[in-house]
């Protein structure tokens, strides 16, 4: 099978085989996703007290020379915090590009905070973090299954397997 996005291929390598069978299946249930860094965000964009109360989220994929910011928002103090997205454990690259966010406001007049949302995050990413001055924020993404997110095999593999 093979995932588009994120890429993703699986080989089967068979090195001997005792019984050989074919078996055409049908594809008569549809596959739902969920648990990516866009259901996160949609989670927080809904629900941004989650992050922590008095939060809001003011814009989604913020354009910056370093790339797309997660979610820009204020806290309840009006700082402008940056969060950082990452639907499974976070490492060093992730702290890393959310203080290249950071960077981009230098010259903002008030006190601009990095927060990484993730589920966990590695040791040196969280000494990471403290070292720079930018906070974690331990969050699963939403498992639940919403219609809007429904595929089906033909997606994954590209073709109906009726053909």
């Amino acid at each position: 099978g093979m995932r588009r996005n994120p890429s993703e291929t699986l080989e089967v390598e068979i090195h001997r085989g005792y019984q050989i069978s074919y078996y055409r299946g049908e594809d008569s249930q549809d596959l739902e996703l969920a648990g990516y860094e866009a259901d996160m965000g949609d989670m927080i964009w809904q629900r941004p007290e989650l992050v922590e109360p008095g939060f809001r989220a003011t814009s989604r994929e913020y354009h910056t020379p370093q790339g797309y910011i997660d979610i820009l928002g204020k806290d309840r103090e009006g700082n402008l915090t940056i969060l950082e997205l990452k639907s499974r454990k976070a490492g060093v690259q992730a702290v890393k590009q959310l203080r290249r966010y950071l960077d981009c406001f230098s010259d903002h007049k008030g006190h601009v905070r990095g927060v990484l949302v993730a589920p966990s995050a590695t040791d040196d990413a969280l000494e990471l973090l403290e070292e720079q001055g930018m906070e974690f924020k331990a969050l699963e993404p939403p498992r639940e299954l919403g219609t809007d997110k429904v595929v089906t095999l033909e997606n994954f593999f590209g073709r109906s397997s009726s053909e």
